[in-house]
């Protein structure tokens, strides 16, 4: 069955659903004082049981940015969640270090007391290794430069022969894990006592920390891609940080 309203009913229902629930009020009003009948009050008032606020931009807006908002927070989560299951874990499987500062401040005052370096000299050496592990975050080389190799591992990203020897010196060491202070520590002395004698001179020479990180850049790491601008910025910062951390 179907209703014919007329005109009126017409015009009415079309102007509450364009002006909204305030629309509604003041039909309703006028209806009262003007002493409609009851089927026009009833009208209204089973309109009034369905009708909405109008969508205006503004509110349409909100409705968008609260979704971004929802979503962005499920991001977030799953982040979070991820994390937790890999335990901050690079995809080379080996363990960050925990603490990538202390870790940098241990070195540099291992270096000063077993060579003799000055806090620049040492800094200029850390910021190269925490450049090639970004922060001492990543122990395995994400991407080799040569495709099909092992890539780099560990603090200074021992490639080749000096990959082989480290992983050999860890075997040595009782099987240390390639992510452990130790044998990292360990592979250092065993460089700069040996094969990498002449380095370690070349280090001890430098006066300032931009020296220092450019002769451990040159002649101890020996990158394809230098990008010394970046070491340099690297151990200014650690250098600034371990001296603020001296005077606490």
């Amino acid at each position: 069955m179907s209703f014919d309203y007329g005109p009126n009913y017409k015009s009415l229902v079309q102007a509450v659903q364009e002006g909204g629930t305030s629309t509604l009020e003041a039909v309703k009003k006028s209806s009262e004082e003007r002493g409609l009948g009851v089927s026009s009050t009833s009208l209204i008032s089973r309109l009034g049981e369905k009708i909405e606020e109008p969508k205006t931009p503004e509110k349409t807006l909100l409705n968008k940015f609260k979704k971004v908002k929802e979503e962005n927070q499920k991001l977030k989560d799953l982040y979070k969640s991820l994390e937790t299951e890999t335990g901050s874990e690079d995809v080379s499987g080996l363990k960050p270090q925990e603490k990538p500062m202390e870790t940098a401040f241990k070195l540099i005052d291992d270096l000063k007391a077993n060579y003799d370096m000055t806090t620049e000299q040492a800094a200029g050496f850390v910021g190269n290794l925490w450049h090639e592990t970004g922060g001492f975050k990543f122990m395995q080389e994400l991407k080799p430069t040569i495709e099909g190799s092992k890539g780099g591992l560990a603090f200074a990203q021992w490639t080749g022969p000096r990959r082989t020897q480290f992983e050999n010196l860890l075997e040595e060491l009782g099987d240390l894990p390639a992510d452990s202070y130790e044998g990292n520590w360990a592979m250092i002395t065993e460089e700069f006592d040996t094969t990498e004698r002449g380095a370690l001179n070349e280090i001890l020479g430098a006066t300032t920390v931009e020296d220092a990180a450019t002769a451990t850049s040159k002649f101890y790491l020996r990158p394809g891609k230098p990008m010394l601008d970046k070491r340099i910025e690297n151990a200014n910062m650690i250098y600034k940080a371990y001296q603020e951390n001296m005077q606490e």
